[in-house]
């Protein structure tokens, strides 16, 4: 499925991707991608604080300063990717920038940060999906977390749901894409649920050894059942849909991430990288979980991540798991991201049928966006404002 494919027309809410625009040289900014030592940062607008931080844009003038064996990689909005190596001393100007390495539109666009905005339709203004906010009607259903609403490279992909305690049976059933009915009925007692997801228990079941894998390019829909004995009923929710990459793409990938990696992009910023292009190419669940390791292994990670993982979260129909994250952003102190986690906010709230939470989410998100000056982010937040407004019963 492609992300047009994935985003059904229905809901108008969502916001458009932003990066470092290209500017004049008046205009000059860059963006630290990434730091190894205690860079400094000295010059106009470097703030308090003289030591750099991943994400910190700098404007033209200002100055680093690396320590022996330190390091910094800087994307200049002329799209120019410069990585630096200690001892130096280096300073944001036309001439420095130009000596770095340039970079394709889609490769400036996976490595500059989305400044807490939403990166996975790129290019588009309005999320139109309508997604249900509550995906355990059923609450003795389990929920499947992955994969769901995503394309994928793997043909034979591991399952996981959200564990029912009562459970003595689970039921995975594959259909669409050609196929009648790809079942697996299997004992709980045989499944393992030892990780947990936001607090939550999770079961795992591998793709059985033997079963033909999925075809590249079809679409199939997955559902995961549950009963508590054995003449009790099966419990499902609706089932959630996902298509297998096709070959070329799956090439065309691995490409893409080849390129990354010759660009000399180390760490969290190149795994952030990586997760951006995962995300440009649909693959959601590839993207989120890439998201989800950064963040586990740091967690002081920018509330920027935050954002992008409940985003790609939200999308795939998982607003429960995308609520905390809005929630951990909108208490930070960076202006741009608290509006996105608004907006996020909103939409969630929305999903569910909150019309009055979500238009107090959305006036929020609208008067950050007026204050900073984005004006598609604050017409997009303007218009959904309206749309839950007008669903609030008189």
């Amino acid at each position: 499925m492609t992300p047009t494919r994935l985003l059904a027309t229905s809901l108008l809410l969502g916001l458009p991707a932003l990066t470092l625009k290209p500017a004049p040289s008046e205009e000059l900014r860059g963006i630290i991608t990434q730091i190894q030592g205690a860079v400094e940062v000295l010059g106009p607008g470097a703030g308090d604080i003289p030591l750099a931080s991943p994400w910190q844009v700098i404007r033209a003038g200002v100055t680093l300063r690396l320590p022996p064996k330190g390091s910094a990689g800087i994307v200049c909005s002329t799209r120019r990717f410069v990585r630096l190596l200690g001892p130096a001393s280096w300073s944001l100007t036309p001439s420095t920038c130009a000596a770095g390495k340039e970079l394709t539109p889609g490769e400036y666009s996976w490595i500059v940060p989305q400044g807490g905005r939403f990166k996975v339709v790129e290019g588009l203004l309005v999320l139109e999906r309508e997604i249900r906010g509550n995906q355990d009607d059923d609450p003795l259903a389990p929920s499947v977390l992955s994969p769901r609403n995503t394309v994928l490279r793997s043909s034979s992909p591991r399952v996981t749901w959200s564990r029912v305690p009562a459970a003595t049976s689970y039921w995975v059933q594959w259909t669409g894409g050609g196929i009648r009915d790809h079942s697996t009925p299997v004992e709980a007692r045989n499944v393992p649920c030892s990780g947990s997801l936001e607090g939550r228990p999770v079961c795992s079941l591998p793709w059985p050894e033997g079963r033909p894998a999925l075809s590249p390019g079809k679409i199939y829909f997955l559902r995961v059942g549950a009963r508590s004995g054995g003449s009790d009923d099966w419990h499902f929710n609706d089932p959630v849909e996902v298509e297998i990459q096709e070959t070329p793409q799956t090439a065309r990938l691995e490409r893409d991430l080849e390129a990354l990696q010759a660009l000399g992009l180390e760490g969290q910023a190149l795994d952030i990288a990586r997760a951006g292009l995962f995300a440009q190419n649909g693959l959601y669940a590839d993207a989120a979980d890439q998201y989800r390791r950064i963040l586990i292994a740091d967690a002081d990670s920018d509330s920027e991540l935050r954002v992008t993982l409940a985003d790609l979260d939200f999308v795939m129909g998982l607003g429960h798991l995308a609520e905390p994250l809005y929630r951990e952003a909108w208490a930070g102190h960076v202006p741009s991201i608290r509006a996105a986690a608004a907006f996020g906010l909103g939409r969630v709230a929305y999903a569910r049928g909150h019309y009055e939470e979500a238009a107090t989410s959305f006036h929020q998100a609208f008067e950050l966006y007026k204050q900073l000056g984005l004006g598609e982010e604050e017409n997009a937040a303007r218009r959904a404002f309206g749309a839950a407004k007008a669903r609030i019963p008189k």
